[in-house]
């Protein structure tokens, strides 16, 4: 996050988490805040299948997300796809 937009920032990520979870396909959806690093946060996401992960990244709240992420947040955001092991 950016330190002066830390309180929208953290707003705006929490309410997407909000609608994400809403979402049928999703199973879990988590956001967390680096201890050591407390500008920085992580979004955990798991979602029933890899087609319906892809249409969440249509929907209007991510979409709107996104779209003010530039002004909320420094850099570009990191996505990763990861299989869970245990």
């Amino acid at each position: 996050m950016k330190e002066d937009t830390q309180e929208r920032s953290l707003a705006a990520t929490l309410a997407l988490a909000a609608a994400s979870r809403e979402e049928e396909a999703c199973e879990r959806f988590r956001v967390l805040r680096h201890e050591a690093a407390p500008l920085d946060l992580y979004l955990v996401e798991t979602w029933t299948t890899a087609a319906q992960r892809d249409e969440h990244k249509s929907a209007a709240h991510t979409q709107e997300f996104l779209g003010a992420y530039g002004e909320l947040f420094d850099g570009a955001p990191v996505f990763l796809v990861c299989d869970e092991l245990a």
